[in-house]
């Protein structure tokens, strides 16, 4: 079916209010402001509601939200329609959804719930594997219930303990790893199985700081956690080897003791998302830095840092040297770029690298919640410089995606999905 809805806000944007700069670089647009070579198409409103993240397959964009997910066919991104959308029930995080095109993998996070013993399934949060090989009407498969895992203090109703948060599909989604260490066997996806965690080879420092985890080639993997691990799950899916490990420089931008629970907060940077494009061939690693629901911006708030992968020096280990590093540290009126009050936190979230992003650099996309995206350019040297923006108008944007070479989406927890013209 045609998205009608869609249509109307692209003839909106188009037609409806005429540009107005500003004296900053930024210019308005009916749906935020915008800098740089960036241009406002439209925005897709049905996903409104706690739109995440999405994952792109082929011609099929998957969406997931707080409370359902969404199938969109995308051949033409300017256009597209809406397959299915199929209710999930609320839950509070949903974030980097996966596909093969068969198969689709959504962490349904509940953030936290009471404690009882450690390693024991945790009601409300789970993975949910779905079948998407029909994309107008997706089938449940099985789910696995996220296990708690470490030191569980007694007495304490809240902890915050290691957790599954983010799934990856790994070797074609056959396997599947958490952020947080379990690996499962997805070959019957009907029925996962438990096989072990990768942890046990590339555990975390004291406390568990983890989040993101992502395959840059197949089977293999970068670990957002402190250090950050490269894994190679290709010989043994089930106890893969450490190749190489880092540790991102890290700042403190809130306070420990503090009204939100500590669950849905990170005073300390903590890698978000990573994108090293080549994998193992790659000269350059982009990184982006959360500090969520930490406040308005200071210097210290989660960033963006670029790595330069000097590859294997003989030595079979590549090394990981950060070359530079992005920051937003003001608030502003909107019509500088800057949003006058942050709720979300004043911290970069999600990232995508642009397709052609190669050995001498090229751009990259990152979500600031209020603050909107950036548009970045890391040349060959690694140093980054800002190629555009856009700041939604009420919008939290929170996980960017390129549908092509000049179009982007960007997944908006208030608004749905904007998507982006980038020259």
């Amino acid at each position: 079916m045609r998205n009608r809805s869609f249509i109307l806000a692209v003839a909106v944007a188009l037609t409806g209010v005429a540009a107005a700069p500003s004296s900053e670089g930024w210019t308005a647009t009916p749906g935020g402001w915008v800098s740089g070579d960036v241009e406002y198409v439209g925005s897709i409103p049905e996903a409104a509601g706690g739109a995440v993240d999405a994952v792109l397959h082929e011609d099929l964009l998957y969406v997931t939200a707080w409370h359902s997910f969404s199938i969109y066919d995308v051949s033409d991104p300017t256009s597209p329609d809406q397959l299915s959308v199929t209710p999930l029930g609320p839950s509070l995080f949903n974030e980097q959804p996966q596909t093969n095109g068969e198969i689709l993998l959504i962490s349904r996070d509940a953030g936290y719930t009471p404690v009882t013993d450690a390693d024991t399934p945790r009601e409300g949060a789970v993975l949910e594997i779905w079948d998407v090989r029909d994309p107008y009407a997706p089938e449940r498969l099985a789910e696995y219930h996220t296990r708690m895992a470490g030191r569980v203090l007694p007495g304490v109703p809240l902890q915050r303990t290691e957790r599954d948060h983010l799934w990856t599909c790994v070797l074609d989604c056959t396997y599947a790893y958490s952020a947080f260490g379990t690996i499962l066997d997805l070959r019957d996806p009907a029925n996962p199985e438990y096989v072990g965690r990768w942890t046990d080879v590339a555990p975390p420092k004291q406390g568990g700081r983890m989040h993101h985890i992502g395959e840059v080639e197949p089977g293999v993997l970068m670990v957002g956690s402190l250090p950050m691990y490269v894994l190679d799950a290709r010989e043994d899916p089930t106890r893969p080897q450490v190749l190489a490990s880092f540790h991102p420089d890290t700042t403190l931008a809130g306070n420990l003791v503090d009204p939100i629970p500590f669950h849905y907060k990170n005073p300390e940077t903590l890698p978000a998302r990573s994108a090293w494009p080549g994998g193992l061939t790659g000269r350059l690693a982009v990184v982006s830095m959360e500090t969520p629901l930490e406040g308005q911006c200071n210097p210290r708030a989660g960033d963006v840092h670029v790595y330069r992968a000097e590859g294997w020096r003989g030595t079979g280990e590549p090394s990981f040297e950060r070359t530079d590093r992005y920051v937003l540290d003001t608030n502003g009126t909107y019509t500088d770029g800057a949003p006058p009050y942050n709720v979300w936190g004043c911290s970069a979230y999600g990232l995508d690298a642009h397709p052609d992003f190669g050995q001498a650099g090229g751009l990259a996309a990152v979500a600031f919640f209020e603050h909107g995206v950036r548009i970045l350019a890391v040349d060959a040297r690694g140093a980054i410089s800002e190629h555009g923006g856009f700041v939604p108008i009420g919008g939290v944007s929170a996980t960017p995606r390129w549908l092509s070479d000049d179009l982007l989406y960007v997944a908006d927890i208030h608004r749905g999905i904007d998507i982006l013209r980038v020259g």
